[in-house]
């Protein structure tokens, strides 16, 4: 792939990113992400297939920042005692939920996948806790990271 059409991967991705999470997958438009993205409309078919290969390459992304949130959540101030633990873990989540870093976006895609499921992934849902009895099977969630509210949820192996 050459840089031009990195760059125009990543824009597509990004402006995807924000927009589904602002709106939901159903709200937004191909036309509006390739606007926002500064790219032409055929940009999501060529890098993704279509709008649900973009989507499930968004809620990927989302998972996988989620690992890494929780991995670094469970790193913070593991040489401390348990109190110190604790507050250095629950610093970093809320700095991700709450903070105003790039990735807060995530927590708005969430809520809207869980609030109306899409087509996209059932394997993106149970990394979240959330039931699909209604969409069919598709995978979205990338080796090795599972997140949810078990007990072994953060980025452990998976497979399938």
């Amino acid at each position: 792939m050459s840089l031009k059409d990195r760059e125009t991967h990543v824009r597509v991705l990004t402006a995807a990113s924000r927009l589904f999470a602002a709106s939901g997958f159903e709200k937004v438009t191909v036309r509006e992400i390739c606007r926002a993205a500064d790219a032409n409309v055929a940009a999501v078919n060529y890098h993704f297939g279509d709008k649900v290969g973009l989507y499930r390459e968004v809620l990927a992304k989302a998972i996988e920042t989620m690992c890494a949130t929780t991995e670094a959540a469970r790193q913070a101030g593991s040489d401390g005692s348990p109190e110190q633990k604790l507050r250095a873990y629950i610093r970093v989540f809320l700095q991700r939920v709450i903070g105003q870093g790039h990735d807060t976006w995530i927590h708005q895609l969430m809520a809207h996948e869980i609030a109306d499921p899409t087509p996209a992934p059932t394997n993106t849902s149970s990394a979240i806790g959330v039931s699909r009895t209604r969409r069919s099977p598709n995978s979205v969630s990338r080796p090795g990271c599972t997140v949810g509210p078990s007990a072994n949820s953060g980025c452990t192996p998976t497979t399938g």
